[in-house]
């Protein structure tokens, strides 16, 4: 990022701004890079739509409960899944294996386990949603 220019403009007057991490801003990465990623979609591509949040109902092949928490899930235009992993710093060498694991076993979604978590996704910002509709959606 040490290539990247970004300037405060106040009025006719534009200055270098500092830099700062998203931790010496007090920004935290569920409470505000999350939900700047919900609320804007588009950061992660045009016409994405947010699936999920938080998913953490993984099964393993075996039927036992799997621990991982996978941050944002999406689902683009031609129907390829989104797998989002948030880091609001420095990322450890393993994140990329992280995300490839949410990748691989949110492969085995089908459209009703997706409709049913868009609707779950839905329900909880306030837009009654059920799993029928949700799976309109993806159609």
């Amino acid at each position: 990022m040490n290539d990247e220019l970004v300037f405060s403009v106040q009025e006719a007057t534009a200055s270098p701004a500092q830099q700062i991490t998203l931790a010496e801003a007090g920004l935290t990465e569920r409470s505000h890079l999350q939900e700047w990623v919900i609320a804007h979609p588009q950061i992660l591509g045009s016409d994405v739509l947010i699936v999920a949040f938080e998913f953490d109902r993984w099964k393993s092949f075996s039927g036992q409960n799997e621990r991982d928490r996978l941050d944002v899930l999406g689902l683009d235009k031609s129907g390829r899944l989104v797998v989002v992993e948030l880091k609001r710093d420095k990322a450890p060498e393993a994140t990329e294996m992280q995300a490839i694991k949410y990748a691989a076993m949110a492969s085995r979604f089908t459209p009703e386990i997706l409709a049913s978590q868009h609707a779950r996704f839905l329900t909880s910002r306030g837009d009654k949603t059920d799993e029928e509709q949700a799976l309109v959606t993806y159609s």
